[in-house]
This record gives C-alpha cells, structure tokens and sequence, in this order.
C-alpha cells in the first residue's frame, strides 16, 4: 500500500528545506535553532498517535548521555529493559525537558508502565507527558512521571547512538536541550 504524505507533512518538510537553505545562504543563526525546535515540537505533536517499537533503554541511555556532555551535573539510572510499543520523539522530548529541570533522573519499568523519578522544584513536562498518556505525581521536591506503554516483541526501530546526537548540530538534543538553557 503506498501512503501519500497530506498537506501538513508537506509543509512541515518544505519548513525544514527552507532553513536549511537559509544556513547555506546566510550561515548559522540562532533563529535557525528556534525554527527547527518548532518543526521538531509541530511533528511530534501531529504524529502523537504513532507508536514503534522502541529499545526503552539505549533510548533512554543514549539521549541522557549525550545531555551529560553537555550538563556534567546529571546522573541517571536505568532499570529498564526490552523493547516497548511508544512514540520515540514525544519520549526524547520528554527527557530532555526534565534534564533542564533536574540533576538526577531514574527510570523503571514496573506492571506495563514506566516509572521515572526526578528532583525538581517546578516542573512542566504536562504537554509531553500528556501525549505519551502518561500522568505526574508531586510530593515536595520530588515528582514521579508515569508513561502506559505495552511490551514489543518486534524488532526496534533505529536508536542514534550518543556520538550521533552530540556531534549532528541539528540532532535533537542539540537543538532543544541548547536552546533551553
């Protein structure tokens, strides 16, 4: 069957030919970085309900590593394993956003969700985490995330390595966990 991108996909593309261009013409700007962490949020969002099967764990890993070489404060834990049925760029956006906010992060799979703990005093992860489905619980300082997602027994889609996500200036991390701070 051959699906036909619609008219937003469309323009969503042609949005990233144009400031690509403008980089070639008239070199690289910080605007540049704020349309393409539109772009990058705009996809996201539209593509809300596509769930792949993701490995949780190198995900996980290689997002947070790459943000720890930039924020050499952080620590992060795992025990996650496997691969899960989620939205790969709602879940990376999730977790750059609460490595702005916080300087330890902890995750856990427990009874089909995933469990991720945090310190922070003010946090608003509510758009991403609303889309993954997902819910925060707060007491004080400390704020627990948590994402429904199923078990995959297929294979997982392709995770950029750390390398891939701190030397590619236009990676996701690169644009949204540079352009927060």
């Amino acid at each position: 069957m051959i699906v036909l991108p619609n008219s937003f996909e469309r323009y969503l593309a042609n949005l990233r030919i144009y400031v690509s261009l403008s980089i070639l013409k008239h070199g690289f700007k910080k605007h540049h970085l704020k349309n393409l962490k539109k772009i990058y949020f705009a996809e996201a969002m539209y593509n809300k309900n596509t769930v792949q099967s993701v490995d949780i764990n190198k995900l996980y890993n290689n997002i947070l590593s790459a943000v720890k070489a930039t924020n050499s404060h952080l620590k992060f834990n795992s025990g996650m394993s496997g691969n899960f049925y989620i939205n790969k760029s709602l879940f990376s956006l999730f977790l750059i956003h609460i490595s702005t906010v916080t300087n330890d992060v902890t995750a856990n799979y427990s009874r089909e969700c995933i469990c991720i703990s945090f310190n922070c005093k003010n946090p608003n992860p509510l758009p991403y985490l609303k889309e993954l489905g997902g819910y925060l619980l707060k007491h004080k300082t400390t704020c627990l995330a948590v994402i429904p997602v199923l078990k995959s027994l297929d294979e997982s889609i392709y995770i950029e390595s750390e390398f891939e996500f701190i030397f590619d200036k236009f990676s996701v991390v690169n644009v949204f966990y540079n352009n927060l701070l």
